[in-house]
């Protein structure tokens, strides 16, 4: 039976393009199938300014600019053997480095803290903490919660923004922002020459000199197996597997090539994620995301667009960034006389990096 949607989400993708401007023409990748596809699909619109934020409206869930992210209740089922429904938000271990006037974010999943260093770290946060009416969870090394009662007026930003950035530019705000940015300045002060920070330097290893606060929410009810909008969902990390969890969506790891995918997929709707590419672009990978889109072209995109004109796929999505997402039907896929996307849009659509 034909796979009746499938929905790739590269978020970064189009913005990758983008660096790709500044390379000489014989450096440049072959777009020729990419180009193919953008000629036939039909173009939509899809807001989002983070991959999260993105992840979250697949799922349904709505997002606002007024409000954060709601992350940590959906990871925090993967993190915990038992979740309770409750409040809750990140508080990730981060290495803030000053720079002039500046406090810059350099380090957060990429910090590698054992399980025993998190583990000391949140016993002396939770000790000087211990009447504030919450209590630090280290679940994972590079993955801390706070369980609260209710829910704050904060809207707070990811730390995979901030990086590399001013924190000050992103710190909580909201009606409870003073608050929270108060216990971040505390915990600041609390792990200056702590002994595991003290030790992770003298082997070169950067410090733990701050937690990041973001990522508050509660898991809304569940959906029904009916209005579940998805049949598998392939790849991502804790926050698709959270998500998948919830909506009672089947998850499994993401194949290395879409002919790969094909010979296990069944009719339904499939999810497929693709997170390498927005952390390349982030780190203004260049050729590091040229090696990234060739496989991606030959490996993902050209049997995907053959697997729509054979009827293998009814319809197929793009969503690559820049507010945009791109649909092809096997309809569209059959009008041989649009060969072409128009480069001048194409050169458009990638000229903004920060959009």
């Amino acid at each position: 039976m034909p796979v009746t949607e499938l929905v790739l989400y590269v978020p970064g993708m189009l913005d990758m393009l983008s660096l790709f401007n500044e390379l000489p023409a014989q450096e440049r990748p072959s777009l020729t199938a990419f180009e193919r596809f953008l000629a036939r699909a039909r173009r939509e619109v899809f807001l989002a300014k983070e991959p999260d934020e993105g992840l979250l409206q697949l799922f349904g869930i709505a997002t606002s600019p007024e409000q954060s992210l709601p992350v940590a209740p959906f990871t925090r089922r993967v993190d915990a053997e038992k979740s309770a429904n409750c409040v809750v938000m990140r508080a990730d271990p981060v290495f803030l480095q000053a720079d002039r006037h500046r406090l810059v974010m350099l380090g957060h999943a990429e910090l590698a803290l054992t399980t025993q260093q998190a583990s000391q770290l949140a016993q002396e946060i939770n000790t000087h903490f211990k009447d504030a009416g919450w209590r630090l969870q280290a679940l994972q090394p590079e993955r801390w919660y706070i369980e609260l009662d209710a829910e704050p007026v904060l809207v707070t930003t990811p730390p995979s923004r901030v990086l590399e950035q001013d924190v000050n530019d992103f710190l909580p705000q909201g009606k409870d922002g003073g608050y929270w940015r108060g216990v971040m300045n505390e915990i600041q002060m609390l792990l200056h020459d702590h002994p595991v920070n003290l030790d992770r330097e003298s082997h070169a290893q950067p410090p733990v000199n701050s937690l990041w606060l973001w990522g508050n929410g509660k898991l809304p009810a569940q959906p029904s197996a009916a209005s579940a909008r998805w049949d598998t969902t392939f790849g991502g990390g804790p926050l698709a597997k959270g998500l998948a969890q919830w909506s009672g969506t089947e998850w499994s790891a993401r194949p290395e090539d879409a002919p790969a995918l094909l010979a296990t997929l069944s009719a339904g709707r499939g999810l497929i994620l693709f997170e390498d590419v927005w952390r390349k672009w982030r780190e203004f990978d260049v050729y590091g995301g040229l090696e990234w889109w060739r496989h991606f072209q030959s490996h993902w995109l050209e049997p995907l667009l053959m697997a729509v004109r054979s009827g293998r796929i009814e319809k197929l999505q793009l969503i690559g960034g820049l507010g945009s997402c791109f649909s092809l039907s096997r309809a569209e896929g059959r009008r041989w006389w649009k060969r072409r996307f128009p480069e001048l849009y194409l050169t458009a659509a990638t000229s903004d990096k920060n959009r």
